[in-house]
């Protein structure tokens, strides 16, 4: 059989002889048949080919070879260079295969071959090219293209056979030039070498040479640089150049720059007004070409007058320009500078003399500018004459001083003035804040009313004329008794009880003019100006001791302020000397005047008339009245000790009616108090009288210490001596001693504090001792953290296989403890929520749920004892606060602060055998948890004290927990400081005026006027209400707004317009009382409480109502309150959800209800019911609201990356104190996050220096110097004046910060590293980054990216840090890949952080946020995918790194690709996204939880790139913001830290 093989082979053989020969051969010719025919010419195998060892040769002859060829069989060679034999017989046959080219010159041969065997057949053997060379190459160097500072090197090589020669460069060492290297670059003649910045690029030339490019490294300027060709340059015929080739150039030189200034002629160089003319100058570097290639002026704020200004020159080496312009007010228009503001300017247009242009200048390089100001100066405020009289301001007599303040719309340089020709003095505390002063002398007119005549120049010279808003009126008469009258008192006997009261008919003393009140004094005894006068036989007393001294008179009460001062009763105090300092209910004190006994007015010589003029008057004293008995009146005035806030108020019940117009205010109740506090302030306060129901509220200021005993002295009588009336012509002394223990310190005996917030650690810091919780024994439990009985704080949930414990120690076995925490469960079922037991029920105690809807306190004795409780009231699906309270003898638990059952017990706790504290769970008799709980626990406490009620409320009580929105209304903002930015828009033209709030404060309320605009309009929302909702407010209305000329005024209504899901309260109808409605849908689905006779006019009310939650529709509680008293209570449907866009305080949806007329403060509304004890918690106290930090919290950090960062936030707001006084500290903890909130950050945290004290107007801080290799936790606390005190969000600075970036208005790296991100794009034009709002609602915050819908749409911008030569940091080890050969950097473990917003679902899939190669094999990247109308899926390709074998120089052989889908991106949301990597697992998670935990991770990185993907097509389209990089894994902890530092609220 034939080989069908061998025979293919032959064939392909025989066609290809057939071809080559002259010969014809028979294809059918078998393998003998051409062995006979060509004997010995070949070896058996075809074909015979001919072939060189060498291509290039430069010596002669040249030996040619050939394939399957029998020597002996051949008789001749021939080689030419045609490729047919055209004449056999004279053809010159060799006896040799060597060739010699004839003749014999340089060239590139193709030579064809020919054999012939014995029998002188000729055979071709092919073509071979032989290219003879004797030349050797030389150089000829093109250019240098000079275009920048990193020029390309080009140059030719001239050779027969264009690039076979072999050009190498570097690397070199600043010492000596590599010799392996053919090309040198030097700037010192070759004693060191320069390195290029890439391998050369060689190819060949249409002129047929060779072509060299080099790219250089960045020279420097204006430098002679040589080039240097080495005779290592060889051809491939092995000719080398016989010596070395050099050149040599010179580096670009830098293009010209100014030092450019600009000045006015203004008498006020910085200073230009209209009409004066402003001069820019600048001196060049470099000599600028001239005409008509002036540089050129714009002033960019200017519309030019007619065209842009060009430079003169007036120095003869073309280096100093100067141009001039005159402003006046036609040459602007809408591009006017505002008053006030830097003229800006643009040079441009210059080159110098060797073409090289400069760039744009902007600014001076001396720091001078010139500020333009085209507006008169004027007053914004101010301008009210006063004077320094001790009466009024608007009166002067000679001596008193006369002044007027003006704040002005811009700074002054001078202020001038004067009154009826006479100078005024002038001074200013800053440069818009001026005051005149005018002293009155005697010769000035009597009653003559005169103005203040003022000029006023602003620092660019502008002047404005202008007079005070008001005049003065001068006085410098004394006044005159004209005429003095008196009627004796009516005498009232009450001789059972042998007491003395008296009722006067009055008398009436008339004066020449008015006479001021003030000076009408009524001290005690013969002594005053007005006073009542006594025998030393006359005495007030229990007795008639002559041991009490003499004229024991008791003073006078108030008088009229006219011409004529009448006493027409309360002329005598009720009440001796020797009386009681308190005044107890049910007790008296009997007033002893001596019967039938004349009183008398003493001489008047101290009163004044209105401007302070003395009175002359003569010496004569007045018969008053005489006396006898009178009867008695008790006042009663009660502890108030069940809350023990510092600014609690006190409440005094009288026991008749009091008369309202002496108690406007509590104006006339002076308090005292011990132990006097350091700051006199403290014991100030101020009163509200309710006459409805005769009680008195006083409100200390405080803040006092925590833990201290204070008593109040409440007294009657101001210092006009008046006291209460009673209404029925009997005064009533108050003199009262109510003493209050303050605050409790919670910190104090707390020995245990677990936030629960992302960790389970103890921040109690007891002796420095932390107690910290130990992670679950169970290995499949991970800790799951939801939102906590706060909103922005997290609590830990237990799923009924979740435990954590506390080792035990002396410390938890206290004889008295409380424990207290906040649960939500969804149901009761029996389980064990705290164990602090053996697990045998014989030692410790526990706290549990039983399945008979029980929470359970057993405590185990000495007497085995254990007590349970079935009679608090227990709450599902909502957050409740329990505490727990032990001591010998006694046992309680408190639901939400308030006391829901006691037992009275004995025994002492057993401790025995008790190894630890279990949260979750108790022990069985192995010590293994069971019976364990499902829910929710948060903020975990345990004391070894007994807490009492008071302080247990205190635990409970948090006024801003489900607080919807806040609007104090102080100091004229309608921000909503309930951290919900839920701020106010005034009514279109609302007359809405700051005025004094509850507490008489100025500007703590805001009056509305009444007219239909005045209102305050509450953004939409206000949606859901059906765990319930609270309003309450502080209202001042005027008499016109409780008369029936209004209805239905309105306090707070939010709803969809008239009728629709309305929530209202306001006044009733056209009464006096208070109405809440509640609508479902329409007017039919109204319910309603309406309570009568509920306003007081001219008095600030409180008004409350709260409605709790259920389901909608349900009927529920709800309740009014009138100040502190439930007033009425019913039940009322609980309205559905529903977005409501129509929100006011101060006017109804109605347009036929009336707006309210009169005042409004501190408007709250809750999304929960309050309890009572809440409701007067808010009322007798004046500050409960912690100030409401900036920004929501949110703190920036610069140079994080850094030993010294910064920390930078806004400033907060407060409802009572005023922003600039409110005060901060900044505290840090290190390692452990346990400063989350105020009260763990006052007790853990390490203050800095840079707040050693709480320090007011602060808003950035470096912070003290760190520990490298340490992570830090740093918050910021705010206080405001009655130390209430807020945290800001704990921003945390890990170790290891490799890049940061805020895109706070750039790309740069703000870790302090350095590693900033540059602009791209397809064609290296890309163009400025743009920027947008962040998370946090910050404009230009983070990077706005723009990407494209299909391939074929434009490549936009991206931006990128690369790796210098791959390689990050020298931290790090690099890492080459097989398959491309390039350095990477392996990271190990690091983290990497960000937040992401899409703006459409119409993206590429792939399309790229981040990326950390270029390589489609490698790295790995966050992309879109899966997009639909509701979000688009978030997922990450990553490579892994499979084999890194660090004995071959850490070469990386083999990847794989794996892609994880890690989260949902609503279009338009923000969120967060973190990935970690700890050397064995990757951790992806969103918005600061673990979404899920992979095998392996991707180390291989050699850029951050934002905005593009790996293979370089695919562009997110959206926003991007703080981008983090971190070399070190973190923790869950740290991730939710770091998220919740950055989260909007």
């Amino acid at each position: 059989m034939i080989n069908t093989i061998k025979l293919k082979h032959a064939i392909i053989v025989l066609i290809f002889l057939s071809i080559a020969s002259c010969d014809t051969v028979n294809t059918s010719d078998t393998d003998s048949n051409l062995n006979q025919k060509y004997p010995k010419a070949h070896t058996g195998s075809f074909p015979v080919q001919a072939h060189l060892s060498e291509l290039c040769h430069n010596s002669l002859p040249v030996d040619i070879s050939f394939y399957n060829l029998n020597d002996n069989g051949v008789t001749g060679y021939y080689f030419s260079e045609n490729n047919v034999i055209a004449d056999e017989s004279s053809i010159q046959w060799l006896t040799t295969s060597q060739w010699t080219p004839n003749p014999q010159t340089d060239g590139d041969y193709s030579i064809n071959t020919w054999i012939r065997n014995v029998y002188n057949k000729p055979l071709s053997a092919g073509q071979v090219d032989i290219v003879y060379d004797t030349t050797p190459p030389t150089i000829t160097w093109s250019s240098v293209s000079n275009s920048s500072l990193s020029p390309q090197i080009i140059f030719q090589i001239n050779d027969l056979r264009p690039g076979s020669i072999s050009v190498t460069t570097g690397p070199y060492s600043s010492i000596s030039c590599d010799p392996g290297a053919n090309i040198h670059l030097s700037k010192d003649n070759f004693s060191s070498c320069i390195p290029f910045a890439s391998d050369p690029v060689v190819g060949p030339t249409v002129t047929g040479t060779t072509e060299v490019r080099i790219q250089s490294n960045e020279l420097e300027q204006d430098i002679e640089y040589q080039l240097r060709a080495t005779t290592d340059f060889s051809d491939c015929a092995g000719n080398s150049m016989p010596t070395a080739s050099t050149s040599q150039f010179r580096s670009m030189n830098a293009p010209p720059s100014l030092n450019t200034q600009i000045t006015s002629s203004n008498n006020y160089t910085g200073y230009a007004k209209p009409g004066d003319n402003i001069t820019i100058s600048f001196v060049s570097t470099d000599a600028l070409q001239g005409s008509p290639n002036n540089p050129k002026l714009t002033l960019s704020q200017l519309t030019p007058l007619s065209q842009s200004q060009n430079f003169l020159n007036p120095s003869s080496d073309n280096k100093t320009w100067i141009v001039s312009i005159k402003l006046d007010n036609t040459s602007f228009t809408n591009n006017t500078p505002q008053n006030g503001t830097i003229i800006h300017f643009l040079i441009d247009n210059y080159t110098d003399l060797g073409g090289l242009s400069g760039p744009n200048v902007t600014e001076t390089t001396d720091g001078s500018y010139v500020i333009y100001d085209n507006q008169l100066p004027g007053v914004l405020s101010g301008g009210k004459l006063i004077t320094d009289n001790s009466n009024y301001d608007n009166l002067s007599k000679a001596g008193d001083n006369i002044s007027m303040n003006i704040l002005t719309n811009e700074p002054l340089r001078s202020l001038t003035g004067a009154i009826l020709g006479d100078n005024a003095t002038s001074s200013n505390v800053s440069d818009d804040n001026w005051t005149l002063k005018y002293t009155t002398s005697i010769s000035n007119v009597d009653n003559l009313s005169a103005s203040l005549e003022f000029t006023m120049e602003d620092l660019a010279g502008n002047t404005g004329d202008n007079l005070s808003a008001n005049t003065i009126a001068f006085d410098n008469t004394s006044p005159y008794v004209v005429e003095f009258q008196f009627d004796n008192g009516t005498i009232i006997d009450n001789s059972t009880n042998d007491n003395i009261s008296l009722l006067l008919d009055g008398f009436k003393i008339k004066f020449s003019e008015t006479i001021h009140q003030s000076t009408v004094t009524t001290n005690e005894g013969s002594s005053g100006d007005m006073s009542v006068v006594c025998s030393d036989s006359v005495r007030l007393g229990a007795d008639n001791n002559t041991s009490d001294g003499a004229n024991k008179c008791r003073e006078l009460g108030s008088a009229t302020t006219t011409d004529n001062i009448t006493f027409s009763t309360n002329l005598i105090n009720i009440g001796a000397t020797d009386c009681p300092t308190t005044l107890d209910n049910g007790s008296s004190c009997p007033a002893r005047l001596n019967a039938n006994t004349d009183y008398k007015l003493s001489a008047m010589s101290s009163i004044t008339d209105l401007a302070g003029n003395k009175l002359n008057h003569g010496s004569d004293n007045l018969t008053l009245f005489s006396t006898i008995d009178a009867p008695t009146v008790v006042a009663s005035f009660p502890d108030n000790t069940s809350r023990r806030s510092v600014y609690t108020a006190g409440v005094a019940t009288f026991s008749v009616p009091m008369d309202p117009s002496s108690l406007v205010d509590g104006t006339n109740v002076n308090v005292s108090c011990q132990p006097a506090p350091a700051d006199p302030a403290l014991c100030g306060f101020y009163s509200y009288y309710d006459q409805l129901t005769d009680n008195l509220t006083i409100y200390p200021n405080g803040p006092w210490p925590d833990n201290t005993t204070v008593t109040f002295s409440v007294t009657g009588g101001n210092a006009a001596g008046s006291q209460f009336n009673l209404g029925t012509g009997i005064t009533l002394p108050l003199n009262y001693n109510w003493s209050i223990k303050t605050r409790d310190n919670l910190s104090l005996g707390l020995i245990a504090h677990y936030t629960l917030d992302n960790n389970i650690l103890d921040h109690s810091n007891l002796d420095g001792v932390f107690n910290d919780g130990n992670d679950s024994p169970i290995p499949s439990e991970v800790p799951v953290y939801r939102e906590g009985f706060l909103e922005d704080d997290n609590g830990l949930y237990f799923d009924g296989g979740d435990v954590f414990g506390i080792q035990n120690n002396t410390t938890f076995q206290a004889q008295e403890f409380s424990v207290s925490f906040w649960m939500n469960i969804s149901s009761l079922t029996t389980s064990t929520i705290i164990s602090h037991n053996s697990g045998v029920d014989d030692n410790g105690y526990k706290i549990i749920l039983d399945s008979g809807n029980k929470i359970e306190l057993w405590v185990y004795t000495n007497q085995a004892n254990s007590f349970t409780t079935s009679n608090c009231n227990f709450l599902t699906n909502q957050w409740q606060h329990w505490t727990f309270i032990w001591s010998s003898g006694y046992q309680a638990i408190y639901a939400d602060g308030m006391l829901c059952d006691q037992w009275n017990v004995t025994g002492t706790v057993t401790f025995s055998n008790v190894p630890f504290m279990m949260i979750g769970a108790e022990p069985n008799n192995t010590i293994s948890p069971e019976q364990f709980f499902t829910g929710n626990l948060d903020e975990i406490k345990f004391y070894n004290r007994v807490l009492d009620n008071a302080s247990i409320f205190d635990l409970y009580f948090e006024p801003t927990r489900n607080l919807y929105s806040y609007h104090p209304l102080s100091y004229g903002s309608l921000n909503d400081l309930s951290g919900n930015n839920r701020n106010g828009m005034p009514g279109p033209s609302a007359s809405l005026i700051s005025n004094g709030g509850r507490d008489n404060r100025t500007d703590h309320g805001l009056f509305f006027s009444g007219g239909t605009n005045d209102y305050v309009q509450l953004p939409a929302g206000y949606d859901d209400f059906t765990n319930g909702i609270s309003i309450m407010a502080w209202s001042f209305p005027t008499a016109d707004t409780l008369s029936s000329n209004r209805t239905w005024a309105r306090i707070v209504d939010i709803g969809n317009g008239p009728a629709a899901e309305n929530i209202i309260l306001a006044k009733w109808a056209n009464t006096d009382g208070l109405a809440y409605h509640n609508y479902q849908s329409n007017a039919s689905t109204r319910d309603e409480l309406e309570q009568a006779n509920y306003f007081v006019t001219g008095r600030w009310n409180f008004e409350a109502m709260t409605h709790v939650g259920g389901t909608a529709g349900a009927l529920s509680t709800a309740k009014l309150f009138r100040n502190d008293l439930l007033s009425l209570e019913g039940q009322v449907r609980v309205n559905s959800i529903n977005n409501r866009s129509q929100n006011f305080i101060g006017r109804s949806n109605w347009v036929a209800d009336d707006p309210w007329e009169g005042s409004h403060d501190d408007v709250r509304i809750y999304q929960r019911g309050l309890t009572n004890e809440e409701v007067y918690a808010i009322y007798s106290t004046v500050d409960t609201h912690a100030p409401n930090p900036g920004n929501r919290g949110v703190i920036s950090v610069s140079n994080p990356g850094t030993t010294t960062p910064t920390l930078n936030w806004n400033t907060a707001e407060d409802d009572y104190t005023r922003v600039s006084d409110l005060q901060y500290l900044v505290v840090r903890n290190d390692t452990l996050n346990r400063i989350h909130n105020e009260a763990t950050a006052l007790r853990n945290g390490s203050i800095q220096s840079c707040t050693a004290n709480w320090t007011t107007n602060i808003s950035s801080c470096t912070v003290d110097q760190q520990t490298v290799g340490l992570d830090y936790f740093y918050t910021v606390l705010v206080r405001d004046a009655q130390r209430n005190v807020q945290n800001y969000k704990t921003i945390p600075i890990f170790d290891q910060l490799l890049a940061y970036y805020p895109f706070d208005g750039n790309i740069n790296d703000q870790s302090g590293n350095g590693r900033h991100l540059i602009a791209k794009d397809n064609d290296s034009s890309p163009s400025a980054p743009s920027f947008r709002q962040n998370s946090v609602g910050e404009n230009n915050a983070a990077i706005d990216l723009i990407g494209r819908a299909s391939s074929t749409d434009n490549q936009p911008n991206y931006y990128e840090y690369e790796f210098p030569g791959g390689l990050l940091s020298s931290q790090f080890n690099s890492v080459v890949y097989l398959g491309d050969s390039k350095n990477y950097t392996r990271i190990d473990n690091y983290t990497i952080s960000y937040w992401a917003l899409a703006d459409t679902n119409t993206q590429q899939a792939n399309s790229a946020m981040f990326s950390t190669v270029n390589n489609t094999d490698l790295g790995f990247q966050f992309a879109l995918l899966d997009m639909d109308s509701d979000s688009i899926s978030e997922f990450m390709v990553k490579y892994e790194d499979l084999s890194i074998d660090p004995t071959a120089g850490q070469q990386m052989n083999d990847v794989v690709e794996t892609d994880v889908q890690y989260s949902e991106i609503n279009v338009g949301n923000w969120s967060h996204v973190t990935v970690t990597f700890d050397g064995t697992n990757m951790k992806i998670f969103g918005n600061g939880s673990l979404i899920q935990t992979i095998t392996g991770g991707v180390t291989a990185f050699d850029r951050f790139r934002v905005g593009r993907n790996r293979n370089g097509d695919k562009y997110f389209d959206g926003g991007l913001d703080e981008i983090r990089i971190y070399g070190q894994a973190l923790t869950d902890e740290e991730v939710s830290t770091l998220y919740q530092s950055e989260l909007a609220d």
